[in-house]
């Protein structure tokens, strides 16, 4: 690290000093004693004003603590100020700072002891001297008589009157007038040279500082009165106070949008600056529409993020300064001083330590100073361009690469996420396979890829990309199996290369070399498969070796997508342990009502026959009761598997009591249901389960049902299975009866066992 040259160190100390000494000299104009100040706040109804000139509510006014008052928001309140005045024949002027207030007038009498009335608006100043500074309303204090003031404001605002000397008012106000328009000039000229410095260099930073000296420079203005004042720019105090609300508003986001720019921040930070951003241009946006009813709070949540705006960025400056960015450190005294003026525009109590009471003009003389300080910290930024292009372009090839990891991560994740959701349980191997393969083809540049895994979740699989080379992968896992799978049982990552030579040795003594060719490099990418399975993932090139940063993140990947698959694979198992009977392998009774419900609508849908079978174990709990549950449970057991195996895809088989089966089968009217029950209860009657002493036979009865022309639920359908099963086996068991819809009607409710 090189250190900065002395004179340049000092003119920074210089520079972190100035904006201190020079707002506080700007803050000595106001500190003038202040005379005794009274407040009395009133809803306007039945006060005479005239009366109130001549003393009569003196009684109701309140002492005010310091020299200003701060008044409440609210347009049907009217408060009052009286502030005492020493008898004097010097000519004498009422001070007032402007405050965005709707209405202050203000009642001083005038030669002869008569009081007149003078109107102030600061969102309309009418004809006035420039450059406008302060309010100023000429006084006779030969009569020593109080003066009073009217407030009306949609705003809370903070009123600090103050008599002083004409004579001396005057040459101070020039002083005043001249240093505000000084200050203002810079602030243009700053942001000028910084734009023409953005089009110089071509940095976008410095055009983002432009506008936020722009920013500054508007606000100063507006709160100072001037903005108004000016030639075509009078419309602007249409807006009243939301007009400053959108500035304040404005220099925030434009802050938290420098900042982001010129400290180069990305990820999390970047983004949620950007976003803040965003949101309070919106916020700005929002408060020009001119609902005036919303002054307020859109008054307190400018003023709140001007000064978090101004915190954060210090913040963020001081972050990077101890990260050794010399950038940071130069910014840190700009956006130092931008806090204390914003945090004295927002909290007036924090202005007003030792008797200071900064106002508009301290505002733009600080403003200018922090854009003089924007401009200077900028300029270490030009004598950096350089440098800082030269590590660019050796970096630039490495930040591409990890913009190319950070999106192949994210878009494997993404596509993982969207395939768990909606692949069928037996493709969540393969398409997560697949997805892993696209992932790879932006960051590790490669000839072919494959993915080997034998044992995973019970499959043998091989999926390549592209698919044509899977040939060649096979020959690979024939010749190199071995040192492949010992690679994996590793789980180290490595890489092999296969030359010429190796193929000509594997080619016998009068054969010709092996047609799929396997000369290259390829990186072995062990997969976590527990034993005894194994698998790997394969990328091939065709000379050049695999840097260690390519496995490594070949070797991530792989891993996020094994955590899915395995993920997605135990959700697959526990939704089927939920929905699937322990003993028989067929639906539960609450997945089969689901499941029917759904083949039903389908078949309604498709204007498709169906029919159901509800069949039961003639006399099971005999059998139980002779040979054991242990022989009765492997009766159902291998009731269920025989029925299984009489089905047809499409078909569904459901365990809807202790002994007693459902089969829906759509597409088959009632004849072809019957015929499928006859063989179902045929096979059954064949059956035998083996005991220690016995070998057990049973039979079963079984009823068919089939959908009526406005049934639109199975229920009906069931329930005129289930009687038709009843009857059966009250015949005698080992038969089967159908009924059909005309049977029984829509409107007839199924036996309570089987109410879906």
């Amino acid at each position: 690290m090189v250190a900065a040259p002395p004179p340049q160190g000092r003119a920074r100390a210089l520079f972190v000093i100035l904006p201190l000494l020079l707002a506080l000299a700007a803050t000595a104009v106001f500190a003038q004693d202040a005379p005794a100040l009274r407040q009395f706040s009133v809803v306007d109804s039945g006060l005479r004003v005239d009366q109130l000139l001549e003393g009569r509510y003196d009684a109701q006014f309140l002492p005010v603590a310091g020299a200003r008052a701060n008044l409440r928001a609210g347009g049907e309140y009217t408060h009052w100020l009286r502030l005492d005045v020493d008898r004097t024949d010097a000519p004498q002027v009422l001070v007032l700072e402007p405050v965005p207030a709707d209405r202050i007038n203000v009642f001083a009498a005038g030669p002869g002891g008569r009081y007149a009335e003078t109107g102030l608006r600061m969102f309309r100043p009418g004809a006035m001297d420039w450059p406008l500074t302060r309010h100023a309303v000429p006084l006779d204090a030969s009569s020593g008589q109080p003066v009073y003031l009217s407030v009306v404001t949609r705003v809370p605002v903070g009123v600090a009157p103050r008599i002083q000397d004409a004579e001396a008012f005057a040459g101070s106000d020039r002083r005043l007038a001249a240093a505000i328009a000084a200050a203002q000039v810079l602030m243009l000229a700053v942001a000028l040279f910084l734009v023409v410095l953005s089009v110089a260099v071509r940095d976008g930073v410095y055009a983002r500082f432009a506008a936020l000296g722009f920013a500054w420079l508007l606000l100063a203005m507006a709160a100072g009165g001037q903005l108004y004042a000016l030639p075509g720019l009078a419309i602007i105090g249409w807006w009243g106070v939301l007009g400053l609300v959108a500035l304040e508003l404005g220099v925030a986001a434009l802050t938290l949008w420098s900042i982001e720019g010129a400290l180069a921040l990305s990820g999390r930070d970047g983004r949620i600056l950007r976003l803040l951003a965003i949101a309070l241009a919106a916020i700005a946006g929002f408060a020009l529409l001119n609902l005036q009813t919303l002054a307020v709070p859109l008054r307190v949540i400018a003023l709140t993020a001007l000064v978090a705006g101004q915190l954060m960025a210090l913040g963020l400056s001081l972050r990077a300064a101890l990260g050794g960015q010399t950038l940071g450190r130069a910014l840190a005294p700009a956006f130092a001083l931008a806090l204390l003026l914003a945090a004295s525009t927002s909290f007036t109590t924090l202005a007003r330590v030792g008797g200071l009471d900064p106002g508009p003009a301290a505002l733009t003389v600080g403003a200018a100073v922090v854009c003089l300080l924007f401009a200077l910290a900028l300029l270490d930024r030009v004598a950096d361009l350089r440098r800082e292009r030269d590590r660019a372009q050796a970096t630039a090839q490495r930040v591409d690469t990890t913009l190319q990891v950070e999106a192949s991560r994210r878009e494997l994740v993404e596509g993982l996420q969207q395939v768990m959701r909606s692949a069928p349980a037996g493709d969540l191997e393969w398409m997560a396979f697949r997805k892993l393969l696209a992932a790879l083809r932006t960051p590790i540049p490669h000839r072919a890829a494959a993915i080997v895994a034998y044992g995973y979740h019970d499959l043998d699989l091989l999926v390549s990309e592209p698919g044509e080379d899977k040939p060649r992968f096979v020959a690979l896992l024939e010749q190199r199996g071995s040192n492949i799978k010992g690679i994996c049982r590793g789980r180290t990552p490595l890489q092999i290369r296969l030359d010429p030579q190796f193929e000509d040795a594997n080619a016998g003594p009068e054969e010709e070399p092996p047609r799929e060719s396997l000369v290259g490099v390829y990186a072995v990418i062990p997969l976590g498969i527990a034993k005894p399975g194994w698998g790997a993932l394969l990328i091939e090139r065709a000379s050049e070796d695999f840097q260690t940063a390519e496995m490594r993140m070949a070797f991530e990947l792989a891993q996020i997508t094994l955590a899915a698959s395995d993920q997605a694979a135990s959700q697959v198992e526990l939704t089927r342990r939920a929905e699937i009977d322990p003993l028989t392998g067929a639906f539960n009774r609450r997945a089969a009502e689901v499941a029917m419900d759904e083949a039903f609508a389908r078949a309604l849908d498709g204007r498709l026959p169906v029919s159901v079978l509800v069949l039961d174990i003639d006399r099971f709990r005999a059998l139980n009761d002779k040979h054991g549950h242990e022989i009765g449970d492997r009766s159902l057991a291998a009731a269920a598997e025989c029925i299984r195996k009489l089905l047809q895809p499409g078909d569904l088989l459901a365990r809807m009591g202790a002994d007693e089966f459902a089969v829906m089968l759509p597409g088959r009217a009632l004849d072809a249901g019957r015929e499928a029950a006859e063989r179902i209860v045929a096979a059954i009657a064949q059956l035998r389960v083996r005991d220690e002493s016995a070998i057990v036979s049973f039979t079963a009865s079984a009823g068919v049902g089939s959908r009526g022309g406005d049934e639109e639920s199975p229920k009906h359908m069931l329930g005129r299975a289930t009687r038709a099963m009843e009857t059966a086996r009250s015949n005698g068991g080992n038969r089967v009866q159908g009924q059909g819809p005309r049977f029984g009607s829509a409107g007839e409710e199924p036996p309570d066992p089987l109410v879906l």
